[in-house]
Order: C-alpha cells, then structure tokens, then sequence
C-alpha cells in the first residue's frame, strides 16, 4: 500500500506538471475538472490520469447504498489520496458511472444537471442579483466571467503566496511581483470562467473566442 501511495503522490505531481505544459493541455484538463467540480484540484489530477472521460465519480459504498448501483466484475477503480479522514494518509477507491450498472428495479442513474439554453437569461440575472454586479451586456457567458473574478478574491492572496515559492523554471520566474500577480489572477479567472462556460454548456452551444 505505500508503494502503491507514493506512486499516487508522484503520478500527482507529473500530472499537475504535464496539464501546465501547454494550453492545450490545461483546457483538456479543464474538461474534466468542469464535470467534478465537487473534488479538490489533486483528485481532479488523478481522476484525469486515470479516467479523464469520467462523468459521475462516486465510492462504491454510494453506488451500492444510495443509487442501488453494483460494481463492473473487472471494473479497475480511480484510486484518489485521501487525507482527511485519520492520522495516516491513504488511498481511497472511486469509480466512474460506466462501471457501474443497476440493480433491477432499484437502480437509479445519476443526475447530471445541465443548463437549457431557456435558463441561460435567469441564471445570468441571479448571478448579476447576487453577486451586485452593475447590468451588463453579454448575458450569461459575462455573468460567469464576473462571477470567476469574483470568485478569485478571496483565495488568491494564499494561492500567490505558495505560487512564489514555485516559480523557478516557468515564465513567472521572470516577472517582478507586481506582474506575477497580474499573470496569475488573469489565468485562473480564465481557467475559472473556462469551467463555468463548460459545466453550464455554453462551450457546446457557442464558439470559445
């Protein structure tokens, strides 16, 4: 078992490496982070490792107990670093909703919420409500766009903080702080806003520009 951690803890690092290759990359990365928006960052690393098609990644104890769903014979699950849940670290087991099937009359299939082009408006409006944003044009794609600077307030001071300590070797390492702020705070409202366009289904009705 802590071999097979480490090799966890590793392939947890090269990943992270290789999605910040290129933007390419990244973006690919994003697709699936956008549909499990409810793991940390480094379980979304190892679930685009292992699984990068995932849809609906659950333990098995949920698939069994609340959606009545069994396991694949064969089905090999996406182990994930679990932390918080005692004194040592270790490796937990998820699986995606294709390895999975339900159990005859109780089975149930998993809801993945999706935005209708009909609700773009109202959810641009409760965005622009909530977060008392002034009225702007360009309806829910802008909406989202505030909605990700917004979100960044209140992490990004931590997250700079770790980021100078990381920087050598990348383009960052170049730039005063000043610049690295500015570089920094414009591609995670980017890579924010990226997510939220995609999980509500706009990526698929529009063109990304």
């Amino acid at each position: 078992m802590a071999n097979k951690l480490y090799a966890m803890e590793q392939l947890t690092e090269e990943v992270a490496k290789d999605v910040a290759a290129s933007p390419q990359e990244w973006m690919r990365f994003l697709n699936t982070a956008s549909r499990l928006y409810k793991y940390t960052f480094p379980e979304q690393l190892l679930i685009y490792a292992q699984r990068p098609e995932a849809t609906a990644v659950a333990s098995m104890e949920i698939w069994n107990q609340k959606m009545y769903r069994w396991i694949k014979k064969g089905s090999k699950g996406i182990a994930l670093i679990d932390n918080t849940s005692g004194p040592k670290t270790k490796l937990r087991y998820v699986f995606d909703v294709q390895d999975t099937y339900k159990v005859r009359n109780l089975g149930k299939d998993p809801q993945l919420w999706n935005l209708p082009v009909e609700g773009e408006q109202l959810v641009a409006d409760y965005l622009q409500e909530q977060l008392s944003l002034e009225d702007i044009e360009g309806g829910l794609a802008e909406s989202l766009h505030q909605a990700a600077k917004e979100s960044m307030q209140e992490w990004l001071p931590d997250a700079l903080e770790e980021l100078r300590l990381d920087v050598t070797g990348t383009f960052l390492e170049e730039l005063d702080e000043q610049n690295q702020e500015v570089e920094f705070r414009e591609l995670m409202t980017n890579s924010v806003w990226y997510v939220f366009l995609n999980r509500c289904g706009w990526m698929h009705r529009n063109i990304w520009m």
